[in-house]
């Protein structure tokens, strides 16, 4: 927690933050009032992608619907981790906290359309033919973002101390 007061007045990383918010947000807004004028759905790539209206009671994929408290309480925990895990990294591990602020940007987000109309506005819909993945919004996509950013830093890590030379094992003297 050393870090926690240069942290929340970071203009950067909190700045980002805000910004990705305010992008969601008006996306989810922008698409709330266009689709509902188009009838709900407007096809941008016919039989690959779509802009579909879809008010997502549940969690990721729409499991788990009417569960708003818990998943506020889940948003709520989430993003206290992310800023007291951010408040504890250095200001060299640029990647993760990138990554992090990402995924908690994404999860305010969403928290904010929980709280103020009890679901999550989605609205992108790609699909290929009659198969569809789950409709999805702008902080999803930036929760994912961040989640690659992070597997990416792992992977990254892994190859980085598999790559550097052992140190050499002082000769056993027996007795």
């Amino acid at each position: 927690m050393r870090n926690f007061i240069p942290l929340i007045t970071s203009r950067t990383l909190f700045g980002a933050g805000f910004l990705l918010i305010a992008m969601d947000q008006f996306s989810k807004l922008w698409m709330w009032q266009y689709l509902q004028n188009a009838g709900g759905k407007v096809i941008l790539i016919p039989g690959y992608l779509d802009l579909t209206l879809v008010t997502n009671v549940g969690a990721a994929f729409g499991l788990f619907p009417g569960r708003t408290d818990l998943f506020i309480g889940m948003a709520l925990l989430t993003i206290g981790i992310i800023v007291a895990y951010l408040s504890m990294i250095g200001d060299e591990e640029v990647m993760v906290r990138v990554a992090l602020v990402c995924i908690m940007a994404g999860a305010v987000g969403n928290l904010i359309d929980r709280i103020a109309y009890g679901y999550v506005i989605d609205f992108i819909d790609v699909h290929y033919g009659v198969h569809h993945w789950p409709v999805f919004n702008f902080a999803d996509t930036i929760i994912d973002v961040g989640v690659g950013l992070i597997l990416i830093d792992v992977i990254r890590d892994f190859f980085r101390e598999r790559n550097v030379a052992p140190e050499e094992k002082p000769a056993h003297t027996g007795s």
